[in-house]
């Protein structure tokens, strides 16, 4: 009788690394995609996202259920709003291989991308706190809507990237009974 045992190296192939990583997290508490992420991809890159899942804007903005304070939902939407960003044209439907093969192509990007990355998504989440208002929340809702929120930053990244503005307040969009329906 053999026991088949697996040794993992910085080596190590991501695709397996995360497999392995997913099998042995169902006999435990189980750990989110991201929180997966942030091991197997390490770098630069992860150190970036959880820099920004910490930006005192951000947190202000996206108001998260309890049991999401603790999972890696902020860093998730931080990967979402840069992968979207610049991958979006690629996404077709599986989120979680998306996230995956942006967070492994960028585990170790560069210092100079990676700066502009913060200038960008610090830009992103403060024009769009400055014309939402915070938190980002729909009528009758206690927890921001996260695909909307992911939406919204992710156009305010493409307009000031593109060199647009943005309006500066729009209060009333939040109530427009035909936006909510």
């Amino acid at each position: 009788l053999g026991i088949r045992v697996t040794t993992l190296t910085d080596k190590s192939d991501t695709t397996v690394r995360f497999q392995l990583f997913e099998r042995l997290n169902r006999g435990a508490v189980a750990l989110s995609p991201q929180e997966v992420r942030t091991v197997v991809y390490r770098g630069p890159f992860i150190d970036l996202l959880k820099e920004l899942a910490e930006h005192s804007t951000f947190r202000a903005l996206a108001k998260l259920q309890e049991l999401q304070e603790e999972d890696g939902t902020r860093a998730e939407i931080v990967l979402k709003f840069f992968a979207y960003l610049e991958r979006f044209e690629e996404y077709d439907g599986r989120v979680k291989e998306f996230l995956n093969e942006f967070a492994k192509a960028n585990a170790t990007a560069p210092k100079a991308k990676i700066d502009h990355w913060r200038a960008l998504f610090d830009a992103s989440v403060s024009a769009v706190a400055t014309a939402a208002g915070t938190p980002f929340l729909r009528a009758g809702y206690h927890s921001t809507p996260l695909n909307q929120l992911e939406a919204v930053l992710v156009a305010a990244g493409r307009l000031i990237e593109s060199g647009q503005s943005l309006r500066q307040s729009a209060p009333e969009l939040r109530t427009d009974q035909a936006l909510i329906d």
